[in-house]
């Protein structure tokens, strides 16, 4: 974690002059950690992993104080899995008592999502995030933050700041990986591994590849889709070989949630909403709340290729067809292929079913998805293609 704080410290001395003249707001949080089910001697690593980032997250506070900046530290209420509108609310009022403009997040991905909330309403001064897990990563550079509406157990998508004002501020040997990938003893953690922010990652490669074909920043995007394929199936590729989490392994996976967290898309207009967003912003909290949301987009990648496979919709479409080739590293690959290729990978893919309190009814999941009112302005995927997803997803 000192590889963290250092690249704090770095670009703080850089950019001291935006940051004096204001108080600073700190938001903080740590890994959830869930011990139910978890072999003893693995719950004790899982602890001291805990209290270790907890340490290093805490020490983070102090280093702006080198530097003769204002700070406040806001963390010590935000300890769930995703902020919710009181947080918000508790954080932008500390800031206008305390003069604060500025806002540092650093940690997982709740302080990520809230610093980026309380940018966006203030929107001015810097904004900083320093991630220091994967969900962190895929939060610094989705365009909107996610709060939890307590009320519909729902994911919400926060307004959009200023983006040109979103720093990220990491290094690979400061993430926090887990160091197994097994779910062997555990099925129900609620960390997500190297393995599989890279299979999440294709299924947000595989999405976009087909949401963003008629977008007039297509060739932007191919790029992006490409480079996050290139990660993750580096990171597949070299589990497979070895089965364990390498330093190799760690720096695929990060460049994995960096690449997609700009192609995810919670939709406005004639834009689509991703599939990933949709599922987990309606379903993931109420009736999975075992996962998290990369394990969930994990878990459902022989859905979403299923579906694709039984839709001839897809057959001709130029971005989809270039994503599953670069995936396979054929030019001539079909979705045939990569349906075959997906079922070997199968022992790697995390069960959907395993997130669910009990068995999820398929036809009450899709009611969910069409009563998500926030929704209503966006181009979704029809209910036929999300219904083969799930059904697919929760069958295997």
């Amino acid at each position: 974690m000192k590889i963290l704080n250092q690249s704090l410290q770095s670009h703080i001395s850089q950019s001291l002059s935006k940051l004096r003249p204001s108080t600073t707001i700190i938001i903080s949080s740590s890994p959830t950690i869930q011990a139910d089910k978890v072999p003893r001697k693995t719950d004790q690593s899982l602890k001291a992993f805990s209290n270790h980032l907890k340490e290093q997250v805490e020490k983070s506070y102090f280093y702006p104080l080198q530097f003769n900046l204002k700070t406040v530290s806001y963390g010590s209420h935000l300890i769930a899995k995703y902020p919710v509108e009181n947080d918000l609310q508790l954080a932008l009022e500390m800031m206008k008592r305390t003069g604060s403009t500025n806002v540092i997040g650093v940690g997982s991905g709740p302080a990520i999502d809230l610093a980026k909330a309380c940018h966006a309403e203030s929107d001015q001064g810097e904004l900083i995030l320093c991630p220091s897990t994967l969900g962190g990563l895929l939060a610094s550079t989705s365009k909107q933050s996610i709060l939890l509406s307590q009320e519909e157990e729902t994911l919400m998508p926060h307004k959009i700041g200023n983006q040109d004002n979103v720093t990220v501020v990491m290094d690979q040997k400061g993430i926090a990986i887990p160091s197994w990938v097994s779910r062997e003893h555990d099925s129900r953690r609620n960390d997500a591994t190297a393995l599989d922010a890279a299979l999440a990652g294709l299924v947000i490669s595989l999405d976009a590849a087909i949401s963003l074909e008629n977008d007039d920043h297509f060739d932007k995007y191919s790029t992006i889709i490409a480079q996050n394929i290139e990660a993750s199936s580096k990171c597949i590729d070299a589990f497979a070989h070895k089965y364990e989490v390498s330093e190799e392994v760690k720096l695929n996976a990060i460049h994995a949630m960096l690449q997609s967290g700009s192609l995810l898309s919670y939709g406005d207009g004639n834009i689509r909403r991703s599939v990933p967003h949709a599922l987990t912003s309606a379903l993931l909290p109420r009736y999975f709340p075992h996962g998290n949301w990369i394990t969930f987009t994990a878990s459902i990648l022989p859905g979403l290729v299923s579906a694709i496979h039984d839709d001839s919709e897809y057959d001709n479409n130029i971005g989809f067809n270039m994503a599953i080739q670069r995936m396979l590293r054929d030019e001539n690959a079909s979705s045939s292929q990569l349906m075959e290729w997906v079922n070997n990978m199968s022992k790697f893919v995390p069960k959907l079913a395993s997130f669910a309190e009990d068995a999820p009814d398929v036809d009450i999941l899709l009611s969910k998805l069409d009563d998500n009112g926030v929704f209503l302005k966006c181009k979704d995927a029809d209910s036929d293609f999300l219904e083969r997803i799930l059904i697919s997803s929760l069958n295997r």
